[in-house]
């Protein structure tokens, strides 16, 4: 078939245009957010391995009590964003998290008048969280909750390489927020490139970590009174407001379930630690030694992190495994690390009341009227509490 005279021109000039446009809508997009991004007198960009979503409220409660209107965006346990007034909604989400949502995150914050934007990295790549700082967020203030062994097969296998990925998301030029563990670990390519604020959580009293209603770490809270010092607003009020904010959906819990006979079921809910060393911390913390079974909730998506699990609760644990979720991966972990089989029972159901109803059928002291310790640890997503 023979195109009539000109239509390749046609049509290459057809593509070109389409291209042209496109170029020109991108163009558009990138200026009206950094517009929005300039209404914005403060922004503050939380990373870390664990606690980002608790660090990210407690910044933003405390915020607001200074004076702000801050807009706040977690992607823990569950996505939310948190409106100037503390109201919390929903992230709709059509498919896998992309980080365009820090976009629309943007132009949520400039539509609820927000005078702050307080956001939790959401990248794992080291470019990509480059990438978030430098282009969608800008940040005046950076934070890195910790440096703990989780998603090496993107980050790296050591602490350090871990630590150099996670400095990517700290602000040319802003402050950086971090305990002293952290900061030594810290390339000097990043100490350089800002300023750093090194804040000692053994400074937060007793007194003051025992005003909160829930579970909090005291390296989180300080983290979070740092910030909210740098951006001008008292210590008192701060904490205050934190003290009376909402903690994160995944947040730990340690609740008392009755038993049949009397007794009492001690379930702590260490489901959203997720990586060895933060469910390690909880273990010495809670459970004081020894519990009487543990639950591992393992994600099929996560496997390296499902083994590294299993040799670190292998060490801590030696009574019973209870398994759902990809129960049949951490099985043949578990198996393979020397665990005997009448150690390990597969849940059918990945709920709180399956593994309630065989701890009360396989459990000895569930059978009076004392206390029975379960352990939970692996990942939320998927288990009914």
């Amino acid at each position: 078939m023979t195109l009539p005279p000109g239509a390749a021109q046609i049509g290459f000039l057809f593509c070109l245009s389409l291209w042209l446009g496109w170029l020109g809508l991108l163009s558009w997009e990138r200026r009206r957010h950094q517009h929005r991004l300039a209404g914005l007198r403060l922004r503050v960009h939380v990373n870390g391995t664990r606690g980002k979503s608790g660090v990210t409220r407690l910044i933003a409660a405390g915020l607001r009590g200074g004076g702000y209107r801050p807009f706040a965006k977690v992607t823990g346990t569950a996505a939310k964003w948190i409106e100037p007034d503390g109201t919390e909604r929903p992230i709709p989400r059509r498919g896998l998290p992309n980080i365009r949502e820090l976009i629309e995150t943007v132009r949520q914050a400039k539509r609820s008048q927000a005078d702050a934007l307080v956001c939790e990295c959401m990248a794992l790549q080291p470019e990509l969280q480059e990438f978030c700082e430098r282009r969608l967020i800008r940040s005046h203030i950076g934070v890195i909750t910790n440096v703990r062994h989780d998603h090496e097969e993107v980050m790296g296998p050591d602490l350090p390489d871990i630590a150099a990925s996670l400095s990517r998301s700290a602000p040319q030029g802003g402050a950086l927020v971090v305990t002293p563990e952290t900061a030594a670990l810290l390339p000097k390519s990043a100490t350089d490139a800002c300023r750093l604020r090194v804040v000692d959580p053994a400074t937060l009293s007793a007194q003051e970590l025992a005003g909160f209603a829930f579970a909090v770490e005291a390296e989180n809270v300080t983290l979070a009174l740092a910030v909210c010092e740098l951006a001008g607003v008292p210590r008192a009020a701060a904490l205050a407001a934190m003290q009376a904010s909402q903690p994160d959906v995944g947040n730990l819990a340690v609740r008392g379930l009755p038993l049949p006979r009397g007794g009492k079921l001690r379930f702590v809910d260490a489901l959203a630690a997720n990586d060895p060393d933060s469910t390690e911390i909880l273990w010495r913390r809670y459970v004081d030694g020894a519990a009487d079974a543990v639950l591992l909730h393992a994600r099929a998506d996560r496997r390296l992190r499902t083994e590294k699990l299993c040799e670190r609760l292998v060490v801590l644990h030696q009574g019973v495994f209870y398994l759902s979720g990809d129960s049949g991966f951490a099985t043949a972990c578990l198996r393979r690390l020397g665990v005997e089989g009448e150690r390990l029972v597969r849940l059918d159901e990945a709920t709180l009341a399956a593994v309630t109803e065989q701890v009360r059928r396989r459990t000895p002291a569930a059978q009076t009227d004392g206390e029975v310790t379960l352990f939970a640890a692996g990942n939320r997503k998927g288990f009914v509490v």
